[in-house]
């Protein structure tokens, strides 16, 4: 399975007030922007706060400073990726107490990279807090402290120079060629900084000679064994691929958020179609089940392989 065991990490009283303050910053601050939820208090999911934040921000050295510097999510469609990654953005730039923080939101093309940095633009100004203290400009957010939040995209010729304290590296999957161009570029800048974080997120790609290969099986080894890797937290929601597409377990391998961002009528929808199509099906494995698809043109389900497999035996 694709989907190892999940682990949780027992945290002190110390720690748990770290994490703590995270949650407190959402709910406090952020407030949904889409849906049912629009204007409401950004409150968490379990899973978001138990198998991601939670470690990411509670596990933390003799000094008191964070022991996590990288935090790599993979999970389907529609979770709420996107809007974990704008919110953690704003609260590295503007809650972490790094001073003179500089936090960029970072992605293949402007346009994608845009995704996580408007949004956290349109919870700033919602914001009764965020708005009294910041500036919102085109491509930044400017804070008390020399802070500042910033979107970049992959022309990285001339990202050289910036110490980030903090990257939110949305959709790596898209990232060109190998997907490691924009990212050698901005991520050793960290290391001057006292408590870092570079927190990636992805979908499933196709191309596994690529970064977000690499950071899917660096995350499902850390998740196999914990200890190792001590500065890296990676979490994997995906379905293995010889599940049952139609099955509604299945589903919640790879959408934790299930019932809530992700919609259950939607998912048997899309399954349905899946049935009947194989470029649907194709689609529902990757956007949904975040698998890795190596085409969205097969000519035949997999219910008719198989079908056809067991005529030939016969």
């Amino acid at each position: 399975s694709i989907m190892a065991t999940m682990h949780r990490v027992q945290l002190s009283p110390t720690c748990r007030a770290a994490v703590q303050r995270v949650v407190h910053f959402f709910q406090s601050c952020l407030v949904h922007l889409e849906g049912s939820q629009a204007g409401k208090p950004f409150k968490l999911l379990p899973w978001q706060v138990n198998d991601f934040l939670g470690p990411v921000f509670g596990q933390l050295r003799p000094d008191g400073l964070r022991l996590i510097r990288h935090a790599h999510l993979d999970i389907a469609k529609k979770n709420g990726k996107s809007a974990l990654g704008s919110g953690l953005g704003l609260y590295l730039a503007f809650a972490d107490g790094e001073q003179g923080a500089r936090v960029a939101a970072a992605a293949g093309d402007k346009y994608q990279a845009r995704v996580v940095f408007d949004d956290a633009r349109k919870m700033v100004r919602a914001s009764p807090v965020l708005s009294r203290i910041c500036e919102v400009q085109k491509d930044q957010i400017i804070g008390p402290n020399d802070s500042v939040f910033e979107v970049i995209s992959a022309d990285a010729e001339t990202k050289h120079g910036p110490k980030y304290s903090g990257i939110i590296f949305d959709e790596i999957h898209t990232q060109p060629k190998t997907g490691r161009t924009l990212w050698d570029v901005i991520t050793p800048g960290i290391s001057s900084r006292d408590q870092p974080l570079i927190v990636s997120l992805t979908t499933a790609g196709k191309n596994k000679v690529h970064l977000w290969h690499d950071l899917r099986e660096r995350s499902l080894a850390k998740m196999a064994n914990p200890k190792q890797d001590r500065t890296f937290w990676g979490l994997v929601y995906a379905a293995p691929e010889d599940a049952d597409i139609f099955s509604e377990a299945t589903w919640r391998m790879a959408n934790p958020s299930l019932g809530a961002a992700v919609k259950l009528d939607y998912l048997r929808d899309m399954a349905e179609q899946a049935r009947k199509d194989p470029k649907t099906e194709a689609l529902f494995r990757w956007l949904h089940l975040n698998q890795p698809v190596d085409t969205t043109t097969r000519w035949i389900t997999g219910e008719e392989w198989d079908q056809c497999a067991l005529s030939l035996a016969t």
